[in-house]
């Protein structure tokens, strides 16, 4: 019986489901994030010194 009881614990297919379904949109969650964070730091990275900009010749 202890067989039965293990697998009984386990939880119903829905709840299988429901566990699964939330553990994949927390990973999504995650993803947008760090793909959010990322696109932030490529845009810090593109910036340019205030001083630089003074600097460059544009009227050509």
């Amino acid at each position: 019986m202890s067989g039965l009881a293990a697998i009984s614990s386990v939880g119903t297919p829905t709840e299988i489901q429901l566990q699964y379904q939330t553990r994949v949109l927390q990973l999504q969650q995650d993803v947008l994030n760090m793909q959010g964070n990322m696109a932030l730091q490529l845009i810090q990275s593109a910036g340019v010194p205030q001083e630089t900009g003074q600097q460059l010749d544009v009227s050509a």
